[in-house]
């Protein structure tokens, strides 16, 4: 799953669910969501196994496109020695 489709999965639950707790007239919703500890900590459970995510999205991505830049520095390298010895001058 990409990163893109999991973030767009979790803002359209995020907004059915503001909407949801934002519904009822006398805002029930929203003083349980500030007051309950365990909701809170769900929340905060949340964004902090998003943070985790994201992290290591960001560290395997330079990793894996640190790999594959040094075997393109590679094949640069042949390629001008290839190149280099094509034109070269054989007098």
């Amino acid at each position: 799953m990409t990163v893109i489709t999991a973030f767009t999965i979790q803002t359209f639950f995020t907004i059915i669910g503001f909407s949801l707790i934002f519904n009822d007239d006398l805002l029930l919703g929203v003083t349980q969501m500030f007051t309950c500890p365990q909701i809170l900590f769900i929340l905060l459970f949340q964004v902090l196994t998003l943070e985790v995510r994201n992290n290591l999205c960001h560290v395997l991505s330079k990793l894996v496109v640190r790999k594959y830049a040094d075997l393109i520095e590679w094949y640069i390298d042949i390629e001008e020695r290839l190149a280099f010895e094509e034109y070269e001058d054989i007098n």
